[in-house]
């Protein structure tokens, strides 16, 4: 018995948290596309809140203004969540008919940024938005 009580409550503890493990009500954060690397993601940010603009419309946060829809709440509005949806809105802009604020997004944002910029603000935005829970700050 003292035997069997060994092996039974260590697992009667563990149980648990197992079990909370594999919870699919709780938020996982999805894999990272190959693209989307730390030094990608920090380049965008400095972009975002720099020369390209992203943030005069979005928000510092990613969380929209009376300009820009939300981007740093999951929430999609104009395609899908993808790195490769997030790039192609960057790259060809969202026009003023489908906007959700009644303003266009321009091509490449308000710059004339390159398409590796295009990438690394890509790459942030996918970050910023993937985030779960998310973050207090940009």
């Amino acid at each position: 018995m003292v035997r069997l009580a060994r092996i039974a409550l260590p697992l009667l503890v563990l149980l648990p948290a197992t079990l909370a493990a594999q919870d699919p009500a709780v938020p996982r954060p999805p894999h990272r596309p190959p693209e989307v690397t730390d030094s990608a993601i920090a380049a965008g940010d400095s972009l975002f809140h720099g020369i390209a603009g992203c943030s005069g419309c979005h928000g510092p946060r990613g969380i929209g203004t009376d300009s820009g829809a939300p981007i740093g709440q999951g929430i999609w509005m104009h395609g899908p969540d993808t790195y490769a949806g997030i790039l192609g809105r960057i790259l060809h802009g969202v026009p003023r008919q489908f906007s959700t604020r009644g303003l266009a997004m321009p091509m490449r944002g308000w710059a004339d940024m390159s398409d590796a910029q295009a990438k690394a603000i890509a790459a942030y935005v996918w970050e910023i938005s993937h985030r779960f829970p998310q973050e207090p700050g940009h």
